[in-house]
């Protein structure tokens, strides 16, 4: 059986003249005329792989995927596609042009270095920022910047009222003190007196025992009172209180170095916390580095 196809168009290679035509046929303007003929009869021949494989645009896929085609030449087209895939041809222009080299593989450390913007800084381990420890005004400034300064060089004076009344506090909790150790005193010495009367039976045991409570409540008043100057002496290190009662607060340098700013200005008043000095230890620094990621 044969069919003629009018006003069609079919795409086939010249090499499929052994096997039966595949037409693509367009429905419009398409008909079919059949005609007998004895070569209809014949089985269609199976295609030559030999053959498709030269054609042009044929790979090992679409020949492996058509209708009759044998295991063998599936495995073939397949065998050779894993070897195309895997396999690489360079011409020796191609090498000589792309400058390709063989080597050895082997294990290898690599460094990079790259110029990065850098500041040095001051160590802030090593530096103190000293500030006004309670309200008032500056009457002296000592230092400059870029002076080098010792341990426990005065840096500036403040006149403050804190201070006064810290000083006031101090002194008071001194002669209270004193007083206390005097009564305490003289309480143990009464006490001892009464006991030795109790024993020879000159006095009664009720002065005896209120001799013994005076000389209970004078030593606790003298421990109140070493307290209470504990704490007023403590107040008055704080405030770096000098030793006379002129009101006035000397800021000591904590450590050695070179002064790096000073902000204090003689006679201007600040508030507490204010900062004044600023003071580094020049032997080590801190390197800044603006690297980007």
């Amino acid at each position: 059986m044969r069919y003629t196809a009018r006003n069609c168009v079919a795409l086939a290679p010249t090499a499929f003249a052994p096997m039966a035509l595949t037409l693509l046929m367009f429905s419009s303007g398409c008909s079919m005329t059949e005609s007998k003929t004895p070569e209809s009869l014949a089985v269609a021949k199976k295609p030559d792989s030999s053959a498709m494989a030269n054609m042009t645009g044929m790979d090992a896929k679409a020949m492996a995927d058509m209708p009759g085609m044998s295991d063998s030449a599936k495995t073939a087209g397949e065998s050779s596609g894993a070897a195309i895939a895997k396999d690489i041809t360079m011409s020796a222009s191609q090498i000589l042009h792309g400058k390709v080299q063989w080597t050895t593989v082997t294990m290898s450390t690599t460094t990079e270095s790259a110029v990065v913007p850098g500041t040095l800084v001051p160590n802030e381990d090593h530096t103190v920022r000293i500030g006004a420890p309670a309200a008032g005004r500056v009457v002296k400034v000592l230092v400059r910047p870029g002076d080098m300064v010792r341990v426990d060089q005065p840096l500036v004076t403040i006149q403050s009222p804190a201070a006064g009344m810290a000083q006031a506090e101090l002194s008071k909790a001194v002669a209270q003190v004193s007083a206390a150790r005097a009564g305490a005193q003289y309480a143990a010495t009464a006490r001892a007196r009464a006991e030795r009367l109790l024993a020879l039976k000159a006095i009664p045991r009720q002065e005896s025992e209120r001799a013994i409570a005076d000389d209970e409540l004078a030593r606790a008043a003298l421990t109140q009172a070493d307290a209470e100057a504990q704490r007023a002496r403590s107040t008055a290190e704080q405030l770096s209180v000098a030793s006379n009662a002129s009101g006035e607060i000397v800021l000591r340098a904590p450590i050695a170095g070179v002064v790096l700013s000073r902000t204090a200005v003689p006679g201007t008043v600040i508030d507490a916390g204010a900062p004044l000095v600023v003071i580094t230890d020049p032997s080590t620094l801190w390197l800044a580095v603006s690297a980007p990621e």
